[in-house]
């Protein structure tokens, strides 16, 4: 029964593997990446901006919205969670500091304010509340009704970095060479690094069948007429691919602690999929204005649906019952090129971040 729990805590891995890998591996794959979008659609889906009007998306205006809901077949346990959230960003590029090298040198560089509000109801209750940020001169100054009772608070970003790499957890876990949390002892980032499993990740775009476009209804965002780009995500068809082979062997590999994984175990996470995945559903949207070509926000839209058998034996539980969790992530970008101004806070509190993270450099 363990062994069972584990194939299903790895088949989950590997479909929230596809959340991260294919919208970048379909930015960088070659050939065809028109999904079955008619030629129109699929020029203003892939069309390249020119430098100049790329430079415009050094400013914009976010609005977005963030919902997370599990139905665990227990209402005292069903979680229903939503973010919404708006706000400016921008960059001066006068200020990004060349190729110092430094990954603090642009911070001064970056304005960008936000107003967050969200719900959160779990165990039949409801809890609100709303927190704002702000980050102008290298400082990031955030402010929650129960985060920091109301109160601005300051943290000096580069000053922060600093002694956070100073941590030897988190620099372990940064390293790669094998310290406390390194890419050696970490499963995932090892997989990761196996050329191998990238291989396997840039064939997804070429996979019959893997992924689907379709180009929805126009929207408009602001006064920008948009073209909704829809990407859908064929996670099964991926699996049971010759492609994928690669992946799901080092997948198996790092469960296993290093031991050489055989076709017979790949074929039999191939059928566990049958049963853990065939009601999940992933898709991206893209949001491309029709006139000025340029990328008007993302989407990410993900659902899970276990019977009570599945859950059972995920669960080792012969009792389970049927669950659900869906996920939505959504953010559009309005007012692209105009000028960004975000006030300091000046009477905001600064906080001592090196005494937070046990004693780092002050």
């Amino acid at each position: 029964m363990k062994s069972i729990f584990r194939l299903g805590i790895m088949l989950v891995m590997v479909a929230m593997l596809m959340t991260v890998a294919v919208p970048a591996v379909t930015v960088r794959a070659q050939g065809d990446m028109c999904f079955g979008l008619k030629a129109d659609d699929c020029q203003l889906a892939n069309n390249m901006p020119d430098s100049a009007a790329m430079t415009k998306l050094s400013s914009f205006t976010m609005d977005y919205t963030i919902t997370l809901k599990a139905d665990t077949g227990d209402a005292a346990k069903n979680v229903d969670f939503k973010v919404t959230g708006k706000g400016p960003f921008g960059v001066d590029m006068t200020k990004m500091g060349g190729d110092s090298g430094d990954p603090t040198a642009a911070i001064g560089a970056l304005m960008m304010a936000n107003v967050m509000d969200a719900s959160l109801t779990t165990e039949g209750k409801t809890t609100k509340g709303t927190f704002e940020f702000r980050i102008v001169g290298g400082d990031l100054y955030f402010m929650g009704d129960m985060a920091t009772q109301g109160k601005w608070k300051k943290v000096n970003i580069a000053k922060s970095f600093g002694q956070m790499m100073q941590n030897p957890m988190i620099s372990g876990m940064l390293d790669g060479k094998g310290g406390a949390g390194g890419a050696s002892s970490n499963p995932a980032m090892a997989m990761m690094s196996d050329p191998e499993v990238m291989k396997a990740l840039m064939s997804i775009p070429s996979i019959p069948g893997g992924i689907t476009a379709e180009r929805k209804e126009d929207i408009t965002i602001g006064s920008e007429k948009t073209a909704v780009f829809v990407y859908n995500v064929n996670i099964l068809t991926i699996v049971k691919s010759k492609e994928f082979a690669p992946a799901l062997k080092a997948m198996l590999k790092s469960q296993s602690g290093g031991a050489e994984v055989t076709d017979k175990q790949v074929n039999q996470i191939i059928v566990m999929a049958n049963m853990f995945l065939k009601d999940f559903k992933l898709s991206f949207t893209r949001y491309v204005g029709t006139s000025d070509k340029l990328p008007h926000g993302i989407g990410l839209s993900f659902s899970l649906k276990l019977d009570a058998a599945t859950a059972s034996m995920m669960m080792s539980s012969s009792d389970a019952k049927p669950v659900s969790i869906d996920f939505n992530f959504d953010i559009k970008l309005d007012k692209i090129g105009e000028k960004v101004s975000v006030e300091a806070v000046s009477d905001a509190e600064e906080v001592d971040t090196g005494a937070m993270m046990g004693g780092g450099a002050k």
